[in-house]
């Protein structure tokens, strides 16, 4: 069983285009995390937000990640971040057969 974590990320006005580059070219870290299956990201310029969809084995694995996430761009969230710029939300991982191998029916 895994767990699906949806992030929210709320920037500054001013810091989108900054935190999009970042997590543009600092994500892979992420996806090669132990315990990270899958990541989709979106992104919305008109409300600073960026979105993240995250697969991973547990919310404990996840949390392990977050606390060297932060030690690692930290000072980048301060800076590009509003307050409490970051929520989570974890559910457990419901397979459907509806991923990248799915299958047209008839």
């Amino acid at each position: 069983m895994s767990t699906t974590v949806h992030v929210r990320i709320k920037t500054k006005e001013d810091s989108f285009d900054q935190m999009a580059e970042y997590v543009k070219s600092d994500l892979h870290w992420t996806r090669e995390y132990e315990g990270c299956h899958s990541i989709h990201c979106s992104m919305n310029r008109e409300m600073s937000m960026i979105g993240m969809c995250e697969v991973w084995d547990s919310e404990d694995a996840f949390m392990a990640y977050f606390a060297k996430r932060g030690e690692r761009s930290g000072d980048k969230f301060e800076r590009w971040l509003v307050e409490d710029g970051v929520s989570f939300e974890f559910s457990e991982t419901v397979e459907l057969g509806l991923g990248p191998d799915y299958q047209k029916r008839g």
